[in-house]
């Protein structure tokens, strides 16, 4: 799961239901309706459309504490796949750079 798909909708009593989603992937119809779309490999707010939001409410960190008090097992999970992902990311690099130092200095 990357993204965190946030809907409200307006039941006929006034109230408001809030639909919160993880998914892989963003749909067209999720760019259109959706309320707030976070990004948890990129770390950043694909889409924010609370009118009275102040520019630091829609700061990546602050939306994601905010959903996190209502759905913290959920976005932990997310979060650790994504600290998991990116130090292999890391690794890899280093791994890579490791290598070509190895082959430069083999040429030499």
């Amino acid at each position: 799961m990357r993204y965190a798909i946030v809907t409200y909708s307006q039941t006929p009593s006034g109230k408001y239901d809030e639909q919160f989603i993880l998914s892989t992937k963003i749909k067209n119809k999720d760019l259109d309706i959706a309320t707030v779309i976070l990004d948890y490999q990129d770390r950043k707010v694909v889409k924010m459309r609370l009118p009275d939001a102040t520019t630091e409410d829609r700061k990546f960190d602050k939306i994601n504490d905010f959903y996190k008090q209502h759905y913290r097992v959920q976005i932990e999970e997310v979060e650790e796949l994504y600290s998991i992902r990116n130090k292999l990311v890391e690794m890899v690099a280093d791994e890579q750079d490791t290598e070509e130092e190895s082959t430069a200095e083999v040429q030499s």
